[in-house]
């Protein structure tokens, strides 16, 4: 047995140990039927297998840290932000809507539509034509994080179709949303 520790035999078929250093707080309860496994183990257990046991359950604890970090890095990751847009200067004042789209991923992704998806329903409202205000094309590449603004109309929630969140689709066919609190006045209709 562990130097300083007390096998005591509780009813209902358990056993308790206590180690003199919990000096009688938190003892370990075990069933009777392990009891004879526990006395051997106890007896039998050195500090240099404490300490590989150790060891070995930290290294398996960082191993699975590892694979996930890994596949976490291969997925695709966007993070989409619908913003009221002000139109300054000479700016087209139906331009009353924004959607920000970052590339939080570890490798480049091709962003090719944007827009809001309505509840209830499979439509969505899709910017066809999207302003940017860096002149550069659509669908837009998007290096590791970096991002893009899209400019465009204020959808518009009816009875028969409430703004759920804005979207964003990549080339590959992934899609992420988004939502915020100037989205949520649009849909309640605050700002129509």
């Amino acid at each position: 047995m562990l130097k300083g520790a007390s096998l005591t035999s509780l009813q209902d078929g358990w056993c308790e140990i206590r180690h003199l250093t919990t000096q009688g707080r938190c003892p370990w309860v075990f069933p009777r039927f392990v009891q004879s496994r526990v006395e051997f183990i106890m007896e039998n257990v050195t500090t240099v297998q404490i300490i590989t046991l150790s060891i070995a359950v930290v290294g398996a604890v960082l191993g699975l840290i590892n694979t996930w970090h890994g596949l976490d890095k291969s997925r695709v990751k966007l993070k989409v932000r619908p913003a009221h847009a002000i139109p300054v200067a000479f700016a087209d004042p139906s331009l009353a809507f924004s959607i920000e789209v970052t590339n939080l991923s570890a490798f480049p992704v091709t962003i090719c539509d944007v827009g809001v998806f309505y509840r209830g329903t499979d439509s969505r409202g899709s910017f066809v034509n999207p302003v940017l205000v860096d002149g550069g094309g659509w669908p837009r590449r998007l290096e590791p994080r970096s991002s893009v603004t899209v400019y465009g109309r204020r959808p518009e929630s009816r009875s028969d179709r409430h703004i759920k969140c804005a979207y964003a689709i990549t080339e590959c066919g992934v899609t992420e949303t988004g939502t915020s609190p100037a989205l949520k006045q649009i849909a309640r209709g605050e700002f129509s």
